[in-house]
């Protein structure tokens, strides 16, 4: 039986549009919810009689107990949503959940009742002991986000996220615990100066104690090969140049808006005499001979970048990278080199100094004898908030600074911290030894991949990088290129734009929720901007669809060729996946004479341009196809992006928001792919500029829909 038409109905009960494929065959089997229900109950019976000795073990309690009722009340709305028959979308999805939740509450029932008393009659008077460890507690909350991400997910994917939609508490569980924490655990009264042997005692640990986590595994070995061209000597202060295998320290920091020093070809010479890096006048007195050497320091070195030289040395480290220093910036090959390897040089640091107080030229704090004293709380440390809320960790630099760096020593304004693949430690805590339970063949301390490639590890950090902040929007890839470089390793012909070859048609899908802004060169007006149909020509929010997990039940209908810019001839990009055309596919000459045809149309360029010329002066990377194309009506908007079509046709997403005045507009969309075993067409909705089209949004349409409408072949050139 052939499945009818997709609709959409109102649920009164939510008060939230939902989209529901109507199956006039046979309905699936019903998922098994009672058993994860049962084992929900399970677990609130166990916490709920704990017999708790001491205040941590009975606010642990309290804590996840809070977790699981809420979980419990997520799978009842799950079976109950699920119980209606018509709505079939992400289906994959909420077992996905389902299963999650069976293994977070199996594996907590085992952790709270070892011995199974816990029978189908309850405890029958017994009272269980906490058995729970610290790290047990932690593992289980991180269990609980990771669920909440999943209902959070699958909601929005069935739902309309308007202000109607449910929400999720307010923050992470794992933020939450920490808050716990901070509250039961007071924080030690600390001096105003870091104790640098505390900090060194550290690294020493984790050397002795992480070794087979926290250093490089073969993989990694095969993975950054790269090392740095030039080091800063911070006992001679002079750069020199690097060679494999040396131990050196990373700094990682926000550049900031003023001017400041930097290595350039005319100065590479004098900055590798001892001394060079001293100060800004032409002569200065070295501390410990007091002899006058020459410095090459025409600006004063950022005041960050001084006080960690000084703390580099003062640690007991002889070689620190800083990239405004060790890269030679008008050097514009060694600079790329480096933009594309910077994997490498943070993931073979021997430790990164983040400093995250503020930019270049607000230095540390709390070194004695060096930078002002740091100015102690007494309340709760409340870590995790602090560093996400920091400058530091929303510049879009630092992203991939952070995922590299195996090891991070976080300098803010008012602790310094360590954090490594095994642990996390603060100023005056006892160290604990013992080696982690997590996967000891990371990459890196954020970065870790499978083999062959997924494309839901790209996607996640896609996600996590864009919302970030630059201040120049046109370094939107070279932030995120040594991340592109590393997953190249395994990602089949690596990226186009930022999206993955191989995955092509699947990434091609990404969306938002919120409005994007449209990234326009600041420094360089010249230079070529990301097209429209890469997430990195956007500045915002984004995400992938979960099929993004299981991108073969993505099935091209169109074969998408690729121009880059300045270039004259289109490579296919053929991903590797079986095409189902809706329409016959050109040859090459019948697509170099399209484009020829869509620059005759345009009014750029001079009368001496040839149609090539003009794609090249005029427009930067393209792609071509020749989908089908098709009318749709708006019938409603949700929110400021979400448009619903009339007849219940489909929905799109609008990269920019959306005004009231769009409403019954007509959208001009093409059918770019389908879901395996979905009746929908996966669409790019377009706009037009002088024959050249560009994205405006994403969405899909019921192939019921489609077939419905009068489409037409047409030559698509998108920038």
């Amino acid at each position: 039986m052939g499945r009818g038409p997709a609709v959409f109905r109102f649920d009164q009960e939510h008060s939230v549009w939902i989209n529901a494929v109507a199956d006039s065959g046979s309905v699936r089997p019903e998922l098994e919810w009672a058993s994860v229900i049962q084992q929900a109950d399970k677990a609130i019976t166990l916490l709920s009689s704990i017999r708790a000795v001491a205040r941590d073990e009975e606010e642990y309690s309290e804590f996840i107990l809070g977790c699981v009722r809420y979980l419990r009340r997520c799978l009842e709305r799950a079976a109950n949503e699920r119980g209606v028959k018509q709505m079939d979308f992400d289906l994959s999805n909420l077992e996905d959940y389902r299963e999650t939740a069976i293994s977070f509450l199996v594996q907590l029932g085992s952790k709270l009742d070892p011995e199974g008393s816990y029978d189908q009659n309850g405890l029958v008077g017994l009272t269980p002991s906490w058995q729970l460890t610290s790290d047990d507690v932690t593992h289980f909350v991180l269990l609980a986000d990771q669920l909440d991400h999943k209902w959070d997910h699958w909601w929005c994917s069935v739902h309309i996220s308007d202000n109607r939609s449910p929400r999720l508490p307010c923050g992470l569980y794992i933020d939450k615990l920490e808050s716990l924490r901070d509250r039961l655990f007071a924080a030690p009264k600390l001096s105003p100066w870091v104790d640098i042997a505390e900090i060194r005692r550290w690294l020493d640990h984790c050397d002795e104690y992480h070794s087979d986590h926290c250093r490089f595994s073969s993989r990694s070995d095969e993975i950054f090969v790269q090392h740095p061209r030039w080091l800063i000597d911070v006992h001679r202060l002079c750069l020199v140049q690097a060679e494999p295998g040396q131990q050196y320290v990373a700094l990682s920091y926000v550049w900031g808006s003023g001017k400041s020093f930097r290595t350039l070809r005319q100065n590479l010479a004098r900055l590798q005499q001892e001394g060079s890096l001293k100060g800004p006048s032409s002569f200065v007195a070295d501390e410990t001979s007091g002899d006058k050497v020459d410095s090459a320091v025409d600006d004063p070195l950022p005041k960050t970048i001084r006080d960690v030289i000084a703390f580099t040395r003062q640690l007991g480290e002889k070689f620190l990278w800083v990239d405004s220093l060790c890269i030679v910036q008008d050097d514009y090959e060694e600079k790329e080199e480096h933009l594309s390897c910077m994997g490498s040089i943070y993931a073979n640091a021997y430790v990164t100094v983040a400093a995250t107080g503020g930019t270049a030229f607000g230095g540390l704090r709390g070194v004695e004898n060096l930078t002002p004293s740091m100015e102690r709380t007494t309340g709760p440390r409340r870590y995790l908030r602090k560093l996400q809320a920091s400058v530091w960790n929303h510049r879009a630099w630092t992203f991939q600074e952070q995922v590299f760096s195996r090891r991070l020593l976080v300098f803010g304004e008012k602790e310094v911290s360590w954090e490594c693949h095994c642990t996390v430690w603060f100023e005056g805590m006892d160290v604990i030894e013992g080696q982690c339970q997590n996967n000891n063949e990371v990459v890196a301390q954020g970065l870790s991949f499978a083999v062959p490639a997924k494309l839901w590890d790209y996607a996640c950090h896609v996600e996590q990088y864009n919302r970030r902040a630059l201040t120049f929007p046109e370094d939107a890839l070279d932030a995120f290129g040594g991340i592109l470089t590393t997953l190249s390793t395994v990602f089949i012909g690596g990226f186009i734009c930022g999206l993955p070859r191989m995955f092509f048609d699947a990434a091609l899908l990404w969306y938002n929720k919120s409005p994007l802004e449209r990234r326009r060169a600041v420094r360089d007006q010249t230079r070529a901007m990301p097209p429209t149909w890469a997430w990195a020509a956007w500045g915002g929010a984004i995400s992938f669809r979960d099929h993004a997990k299981t991108p073969e039940i993505i099935k091209p209908l169109v074969r998408w060729n690729y121009r880059a810019h300045g270039q004259n001839q289109w490579q296919p990009i053929a991903p590797d996946h079986n095409q189902q055309s809706l329409v016959p596919q050109k040859t090459t000459d019948e697509l170099e004479g399209c484009a020829r045809a869509v620059t005759t149309q345009s009014d750029q360029g001079d009368g001496n341009d040839t149609g090539f010329a003009t794609l090249r002066k005029f427009h930067s990377h393209l792609l071509f196809s020749q989908p089908l194309r098709s009318f749709f009506q708006i019938g409603e908007i949700y929110g400021s992006v979400q448009v619903l079509l009339r007849k219940s046709a489909g929905m799109l997403t609008s990269c920019e928001a959306l005004s009231l005045k769009s409403r019954d507009q007509l959208c001009e969309v093409v059918a770019v792919s389908a879901l395996s075993g979905k009746d929908v067409y996966n669409v790019l909705w377009i706009e037009w500029d002088n024959g050249i089209a560009h994205r405006k949004g994403v969405g899909w349409v019921t192939k019921s829909a489609w077939s419905g409408q009068k489409s037409e072949p047409i030559d698509l050139i998108l920038e």
